[in-house]
Formats: C-alpha cells, structure tokens, sequence
C-alpha cells in the first residue's frame, strides 16, 4: 500500500514460501505452491526444474572469462601469444549453445548494455580464424572447476575451438579445492572463472599487481594506474580498454544472465532487472 503506483499493482501482497533445501523448492514449483523463483540457471549446483515453465531473463554482472598466466617461463609471458589467443575464440557460439543463450557474448570487459561498450572495438577483438597463434611446443594446460557442468563444457569448447588453430590444449576439471590450489600455485596457463563485478566494471581484483582474483601473476605499474584512473573516474575509458586489450592479459568470454522462472501462462509482462524480480509490477498480467 506504501508503493506510489499501489492501485495499478495486481496483486496487494505476495507471499513468501520458506523452503529448506533445492528439492523441496522444486517440489514447491512444481506442485504451483510457488508461481515465481529467481535463479542461475547455468550455476553450480542449480536446481534442475521440470515441467512447464516459461524464462525472463535478465543482465547481470556475473563475467565469465579466461585467465593467462602471465609469469616468466610460461608460454602466456608472450603477448602476440595473448592476443592470438583472445582472437581465437568465438563467443557467440559459447554463449549461444554452451549457455544456451543465458549469456551475452563479450570481447570487452564490460556488459554490451554498458554505455562505454563499443561495437567496433569490440567486433575487432572477435574470432578471426586467419589469425594463427605463434607455433608452441607442447600443450597450454586449461583448468575449470568440474562442479559447475557449464563451465566445464565451456572450456572443452574453447579448447576445441584453439585446436582447430593449431594450439594444443590440455582441459583438467578439477574440484574446487584442487582447482583454487592449482591457481594459487601457478600450476596453469589458462584457466576458466566467473566473477561478479561491480556496477562500476571495477577490474582491480583480477588484474591489479596486488588483486585477490590476480592468479595469472600479471603486474604492470602501468595497469594498476591506468585501472585506479578509471576507478576515480579520472582516466579517459577509451585509453584504458585500449591498453586492457593490446596487453590481451586475460580474455573476456560473456557476461551471464540472471532468470526468473513462472509457472507457464500464469503471469506475463515481466521485465525482472539485477536485484529485482518485480521491477514494474504494474507492467505485469496475472491468469
């Protein structure tokens, strides 16, 4: 009653179904206890729905992208290897049959729904097949976590598509723990993560010298000044997603969508955003 446009809402109150685990929150929607859930449907361990419903999907700020090893000694330490390997990858096909459209294919660091994502910059860094990564010898070791089953497949679609030019790729799935172990100790060339940014786009937790997500060991004075510029909304983007792209020092894939599940023909006219599922209400058509 307290919401401005309270007598155009359909409904004057929603209740809320406690649920003790993913089983029984299944059962609830599928029984129609439940009409609406909000969810990742490409998460690790995500419940797995059945029956008749429909999907409105919505942008998040979940990147899905690729780690480099940057340090010495490892093949990664070369950036025509970097960007060789940033333009070999096609993203629409990941994020189109990997995620099964959940995603949004990127080459920039940033959500294509961004006002500083640019096309063109972005359709530059796009897979290009005549661009042939230098010659190795030997296989580029490729981890992902083996619990989450997406990000798994994903990694053997990026390891497929390297292949096709000429770069041998090992893929090792590993459980967490063995798999934060293997980035903690450098123990990698590649390696597949998800991260949930902030609305800001805030890079320096994955490639600031000091960055808590900073497993590839990149370190750059000119990076981490470029980035804290950004940040401070002193530096000029342009510059910095120039730079972030020449170095390739690690390779955007997508960003994720979230979903919020109805039960089929019960509601319509949804249009959920980040952190609310009811954005709109009045929009909405209950059957």
């Amino acid at each position: 009653p307290r919401h401005s446009g309270a007598a155009a809402l359909p409904y004057a109150a929603i209740p809320l179904t406690a649920v003790s685990g993913a089983d029984e929150r299944i059962a609830a929607f599928d029984s129609g206890d439940v009409t609406l859930v909000e969810t990742d449907l490409m998460g690790t361990n995500t419940p797995a729905y059945s029956g008749n419903y429909e999907v409105w999907d919505y942008p998040s700020l979940g990147l899905v992208y690729l780690g480099l090893n940057t340090r010495e000694g490892r093949p990664c330490v070369s950036d025509g290897l970097r960007r060789g390997l940033a333009k070999s990858i096609d993203r629409e096909s990941i994020a189109d049959t990997v995620f099964a459209g959940h995603a949004v294919p990127t080459a920039l660091p940033l959500h294509p729904n961004s006002p500083r994502w640019s096309k063109e910059v972005n359709d530059a860094w796009r897979q290009n097949t005549l661009l042939m990564p230098e010659a190795l010898s030997g296989e580029l070791v490729l981890l992902v976590n083996s619990e989450n089953s997406t990000k798994a497949a994903a990694a053997q679609h990026i390891a497929d598509q390297l292949r096709a030019v000429g770069l041998g790729v090992e893929v090792r799935r590993l459980p967490w723990e063995s798999y934060m172990e293997a980035l903690e100790n450098g123990d990698f060339d590649l390696y597949l993560a998800e991260t949930i940014l902030t609305a800001d786009f805030d890079l320096r937790a994955i490639l600031g010298t000091d960055g808590a997500l900073n497993y590839g060991g990149w370190s750059s004075l000119i990076t981490d000044q470029l980035l804290a510029e950004l940040n401070a909304s002193l530096g000029e983007p342009e510059v910095v997603y120039s730079h972030l792209m020449d170095q390739a020092v690690f390779i955007p894939i997508c960003f994720k969508n979230g979903s919020v599940l109805t039960q089929w023909g019960r509601v319509s006219g949804l249009d959920p955003v980040r952190e609310d599922p009811f954005y709109q209400m009045e929009n909405w058509i209950i059957n």
